[in-house]
């Protein structure tokens, strides 16, 4: 089975020649600094978040009712596919993002999930820092299927030149076969933001 490029090369499409260096991407895992945990603790201790989360919510909401608003966030949200992108403005300030994702990640995990995987991942075009977390299943369960929650969730910021480029949540629910059905992303927002 050969790829879209041999194929579109065969009519005479022509690529510029990259090296695998250009493309390759490094993993290591995402091990915060003593004093950015000390920054966050204070950064949550003090209260700062809370503006920031009910503007994210009030936007999330006129959003899904069609209504711009000046805090740039998307959301996409397809077959069983949620999406919010929170992009970056510098009245944030750089560290924001990060205390994000990770208060973010600590309310998920209380909700039921386990963290799975935090990585960060140099790639050709910048930086992606993520956490993956999965629903808690539980050992032994003899009839009925397990919650599956709000499925799979990402949380993770893109970086660009050391630079925050924005913030997202990804949900992907899981089979439902295997698992009961996912609760609604609207809870998960409201549970997040508010």
């Amino acid at each position: 089975m050969s790829s879209l490029s041999d194929w579109l090369r065969k009519l005479g499409f022509r690529f510029p020649d990259k090296s695998p260096k250009d493309d390759a991407v490094q993993a290591e895992m995402l091990v915060r600094a003593r004093s950015f945990k000390e920054e966050y603790r204070k950064w949550i201790t003090q209260g700062h978040h809370q503006e920031l989360l009910k503007n994210i919510y009030t936007t999330f909401t006129l959003n899904k009712l069609g209504i711009r608003s000046e805090l740039p966030i998307h959301y996409l949200g397809a077959q069983g596919k949620h999406t919010v992108v929170v992009h970056y403005l510098d009245v944030y300030g750089k560290d924001v993002f990060p205390y994000l994702q990770d208060y973010f990640r600590d309310r998920i995990v209380r909700l039921g999930y386990q963290l799975y995987l935090s990585e960060r991942l140099d790639l050709p075009k910048g930086r992606l820092e993520r956490h993956i977390l999965r629903p808690q299943v539980p050992a032994f369960n003899i009839n009925d299927l397990p919650e599956q929650l709000y499925g799979n969730l990402e949380v993770s910021v893109f970086y660009a030149e050391q630079r925050p480029v924005y913030l997202e949540i990804h949900a992907e629910h899981l089979s439902e076969k295997r698992f009961n059905k996912a609760f609604a992303f609207d809870e998960l927002a409201e549970l997040l933001f508010v």
